[in-house]
């Protein structure tokens, strides 16, 4: 039964992220994305 108690969960959420990591991330990857494309 202790199994079955570890998919209940119950445990705390991660923290929130900020919007400007959100926006820094998307920026990362779409300028990444445009290097592999423009080398390819």
């Amino acid at each position: 039964m202790e199994y079955f108690k570890k998919m209940k969960g119950g445990a705390k959420s991660p923290p929130a992220v900020n919007v400007s990591e959100i926006i820094w991330s998307w920026v990362g990857s779409f300028t990444g994305i445009i290097a592999i494309a423009y080398i390819n």
